[in-house]
């Protein structure tokens, strides 16, 4: 039984570790079971790095700390500096497939991607949704960067290109955008609310299988992989 509501997850499949942020701290389980916390006031997002010795923790006040992950979970030390860009609430947080960057976005619509080795941010002015952001997503390849947001729109962020050859897929998902995964090397698909039938006529079911379409409208990689 968790001591209080979560406010985010990530899970490391390396470790088979599950870091989960409450509002006062970041703990880690495995098989079910409690390894270790540490406090954090205001935690409010987090993402475990791909080999499971690092995890990051964004807050209420745009700050993100990192912990190093001691003792095979067994432990949590602080790192001594805090990253320090955003203007909000960090609201989303993922790092790449080989460990060499972490995306993060929060409550302004902002996105920033990370150098984990030199904690500086290397990609900037990612500012182009028009709400705050929910989720974030790395291509296989660590090549682009997918954002989604309550705004309903996803984003696809070439990182070897300019924030200007960005590519929006517009209404991705009616309600908002909660989630978003590469599935394969060119295929990313995002996910959201089921609709209620208040919101748009018609049975749930109906609105769920229109939804599911508009999904696959969209998330074709062949759409922003080099070929327009």
């Amino acid at each position: 039984k968790l001591d209080a509501q979560p406010k985010d997850s990530s899970y490391c499949k390396a470790t088979d570790v599950t870091a989960v942020v409450f509002e006062t701290k970041v703990q880690l389980f495995k098989g079910g079971a409690a390894l270790c916390s540490a406090d954090l006031p205001d935690a409010s997002s987090c993402a475990v790095s791909p080999d499971g010795s690092q995890v990051a923790v964004g807050t209420k006040s745009g700050k993100i700390f990192t912990f190093a992950v001691q003792a095979g979970g067994g432990a949590l030390a602080k790192g001594g500096k805090a990253l320090e860009r955003h203007r909000g609430e960090v609201t989303a947080m993922a790092y790449s497939y080989d460990g060499a960057s972490l995306a993060s976005g929060d409550s302004n619509r902002e996105v920033l991607v990370w150098d984990t080795s030199t904690q500086e941010v290397k990609k900037s002015r990612m500012v182009y949704h028009s709400s705050k952001i929910t989720c974030l997503s790395w291509s296989p390849d660590n090549g682009t960067l997918c954002s989604g947001s309550v705004d309903s729109n996803v984003i696809l962020w070439p990182m070897d290109l300019p924030t200007s050859k960005r590519t929006t897929l517009a209404l991705a998902h009616k309600e908002g955008v909660r989630g978003v995964a590469f599935v394969g090397e060119k295929t990313a698909a995002p996910s959201g609310p089921t609709p209620s039938a208040k919101s748009g006529g018609g049975p749930p079911e109906k609105q769920s299988r229109l939804q599911a379409g508009r999904q696959e409208m969209h998330t074709d990689y062949k759409v922003f992989g080099g070929q327009n």
